[in-house]
């Protein structure tokens, strides 16, 4: 897990939230809704799997998401 920062770039509600994660080399970018809200880089992965995970933004409260339209492309 990258972090559990709450971004304000994030709707809360039945909203619709965009998401994209750019991998380039060591450095892994995503971005919510066009806003950049993590960049880390890490030189020991030079591979991997696609995963999403969602969480509660504090103790007891509960969340729900759904996601559709995935596309994992290569770099052009």
């Amino acid at each position: 897990m990258l972090g559990q920062a709450v971004s304000q770039a994030v709707k809360s509600g039945e909203a619709v939230n965009r998401l994209r994660f750019d991998c380039i080399g060591d450095q892994l970018l995503g971005f919510v809704n066009g806003e950049r809200v993590i960049s880390v880089s890490d030189t020991a992965i030079d591979r991997g799997t696609v995963g999403v995970d969602v969480a509660a933004a504090a103790p007891g409260q509960t969340t729900e998401a759904r996601f559709d339209n995935i596309a994992v492309t290569a770099p052009r």
